[in-house]
């Protein structure tokens, strides 16, 4: 996967999958997704795990509400940190 933002860092799209194989002189513009799903930081981790399950999706792109990358949150990554967070005793949700 790779993203694609604008100057100021907002994402604009995603390219994934077979566009790979799409010819290398093609604009971005023309084999990217437009406006792909993004979640904000504030969610809950549980939460934001539990929905990334059920869509079974490996990853979510976390932005701030302006739509500035902030980051890839990659569902094998939550998953650990709630594994430790209950180890430790932490409140989960």
């Amino acid at each position: 996967m790779c993203l694609v933002v604008n100057e100021s860092d907002v994402v604009l799209g995603r390219i994934r999958g077979e566009v790979w194989e799409a010819d290398p002189d093609s604009p971005v513009e023309q084999v990217m997704e437009n406006g792909p799903t993004t979640f904000r930081p504030d969610n809950f981790l549980e939460s934001l795990i539990r929905r990334m399950r059920e869509r079974k999706v490996g990853s979510v792109i976390l932005t701030n509400s302006d739509g500035v990358l902030i980051g890839i949150l990659y569902r094998k990554d939550g998953e650990e940190q709630l594994r430790q967070d209950q180890v430790a005793g932490l409140p989960v949700g």
